[in-house]
């Protein structure tokens, strides 16, 4: 007859989860750069030309 097993044994290692390889996240270095683009369109018309667009509305 073999004895009970003892409380006092130690429990099975735990689970190790799957690690994945170590490759860090390192995003492409894209800032968002809107190109300067500024309303100067109508300095450069002619004089009265934004009344004339506006009038065939």
């Amino acid at each position: 007859m073999y004895p009970p097993p003892s409380p006092n044994t130690p429990p099975p290692p735990p689970h190790t989860p799957h690690t994945l390889p170590p490759t860090p996240y390192t995003p492409h270095p894209t800032p968002h750069t809107p190109h300067p683009t500024p309303h100067t369109l109508n300095s450069n018309a002619r004089p009265g030309a934004e009344r004339v667009y506006l009038g065939l509305h």
